[in-house]
């Protein structure tokens, strides 16, 4: 039953997927429905990674038990948002937390095939809608989906470790990727089949992400085709001028974000996973608040909204994670509480957003198109 649910959930998270690249690649509408696209996406990562850590505190089977008891039509939709945990949006595998489609030691293999195999189906796919004229764009939003995650992926290579349960305990166990033996030197390393495979599917995702978006970031959209051009303004569209660049850098930080993940999977080390988590979080704050890298203040303070409350969640999920000895049940469900009301609320903030951004434009869409027709 369990591995058919998380199948199922596996499935409904491909089809996420797939809806963040159609909705990514049809984006060249305005500044501000793209810029609101990924600054969700951005929000949804870190967001992710914070539901992640809920299961692991300390009151969260009471909670669940209450919420049973209380309502069971309010159990089944906890329940419901297990399975989206352990099936994360951008991953559709059991998290990056060393285990395969069920419980037990990893399948390493079969994790990588995987993990690679979903999104090149989904580039595949998505170059067959939008056709030819599309296919630089669809890589583009393909990448802003996906590169962390594979980054992520590459870096699940290296590590030579694995977790394992046994009667709710976690058992750290030294494993060696691909069958090798845990090296202690870099030279020993360079021997390893694993290395020259994360070191090769590393390369490729730096040309296809950051090195591809560098170039098209450079490129001067008033000298471009209209096809490129639609391309080069999803990256560069409401930044300064003099730094087209910086979605480069947002893109970095999510790649981060994952491989943190993934070298302190939350089953080994939560604590410190979240940790690194709100550094990052906070160093991007600082970055962007000194920076203000978007020429709207609109959307400075919608991007400077985001990485707070992200870093809000983060201390939520953290002091629910402390094993306070003197944290009362009541504090425990409050502060739960917020936490989902902060991360379901900004959801429904981003949706009614990029709505009335999306409706704003139709009347100049409209115009512009009659007065296509009265040129004719």
């Amino acid at each position: 039953m369990r591995r058919f649910l998380l199948g199922t959930t596996g499935g409904l998270s491909v089809a996420f997927q797939w809806l963040l690249l159609l909705s990514g690649a049809g984006l060249g509408e305005t500044p501000d429905t793209q810029q609101i696209f990924k600054v969700f996406l951005s929000f949804l990562t870190i967001s992710c990674r914070s539901l992640s850590a809920l299961p692991r505190t300390r009151h969260y089977k009471r909670l669940t038990d209450d919420i049973y008891d209380s309502a069971q039509a309010l159990y089944r939709c906890l329940f419901a948002m297990d399975l989206v945990i352990s099936a994360e949006p951008g991953s559709g595998l059991h998290s990056y937390d060393c285990w395969g489609l069920v419980d037990g030691p990893v399948n390493l293999h079969w994790n990588v095939c995987l993990s690679w195999a979903i999104p090149a189906g989904l580039l595949l796919l998505s170059w067959c809608w939008v056709g030819k004229h599309g296919w630089l764009k669809a890589l583009v939003v393909w990448g802003n989906v996906f590169f962390p995650p594979l980054v992520g992926t590459a870096a699940k290579i290296l590590p030579c470790f694995s977790t394992q349960e046994a009667r709710h305990t976690r058992i750290l166990m030294y494993e060696a990727a691909l069958g090798t033996k845990c090296v202690s030197s870099f030279s020993d390393m360079l021997g390893l089949s694993r290395f020259w495979l994360a070191a090769g599917t590393s390369l490729l995702l730096l040309l296809l992400g950051p090195l591809l978006w560098l170039a098209l970031a450079a490129c001067d959209p008033t000298k471009e085709h209209w096809e490129r051009k639609d391309t080069v303004a999803f990256l560069v569209a409401g930044y300064k001028p003099n730094l087209r660049f910086w979605e480069v850098v947002v893109l970095s930080r999510k790649a981060a974000i994952f491989v943190v993940a993934t070298v302190l999977p939350m089953s080994w080390a939560p604590g410190a996973h979240l940790v690194y988590l709100l550094g990052i979080i906070v160093v991007a704050e600082l970055l962007h608040v000194t920076i203000q890298p978007y020429a709207s203040p609109f959307l400075n303070r919608l991007e400077a909204q985001m990485l707070g409350i992200s870093s809000a969640c983060l201390v939520l999920v953290i002091s629910l994670l402390v094993e306070w000895p003197f944290m009362p049940y009541a504090i425990y469900v409050t502060s739960s509480t917020l936490f989902f009301g902060l991360t379901v609320g900004v959801y429904i903030y981003f949706l009614c957003l990029y709505i009335r951004s999306a409706l704003d434009k139709q009347p100049e869409t409209s115009k512009a198109d009659q007065a296509e027709e009265g040129d004719d």
